[in-house]
């Protein structure tokens, strides 16, 4: 692959990752599962509860598993965990875009009625 290839690829990743880590609540239902099956609370489990921390690893490893590991790829991977809190208000803002789009669709499916 080629280096805008590999630069899509972790974007995407890394949106993936803020996805799962801040916004659909994945990371507390698996503390809660294993701490009701361990019988004991499950406080911070970093790395796996930091969009930061995980979107800088789960880059690190593409690079690695795709072989475009270097130092411009690195400082695009730290500079999109640094990033990871605005990633993840930016996917909120999407989301609220798409449910206004689904609120004026409605109306104007109302409207024709």
């Amino acid at each position: 692959m080629n280096w805008t290839t590999d630069i899509l690829n972790i974007l995407m990743l890394a949106a993936v990752t803020v996805f799962v880590v801040d916004l659909s609540g994945f990371t507390a239902t698996w503390k809660g599962w294993l701490g009701k099956w361990l019988g004991v609370e499950i406080g911070p489990v970093p790395p796996f509860d930091c969009s930061l921390c995980m979107t800088f690893w789960v880059g690190v490893g593409y690079m690695l598993f795709a072989h475009c590991f270097s130092i411009p790829m690195l400082c695009f991977v730290t500079l999109l965990s640094f990033c990871s809190s605005l990633m993840g208000e930016m996917l909120t803002a999407i989301r609220e875009l798409f449910k206004a789009l689904v609120r004026l669709l409605w109306k104007l499916i109302d409207k024709i009625k």
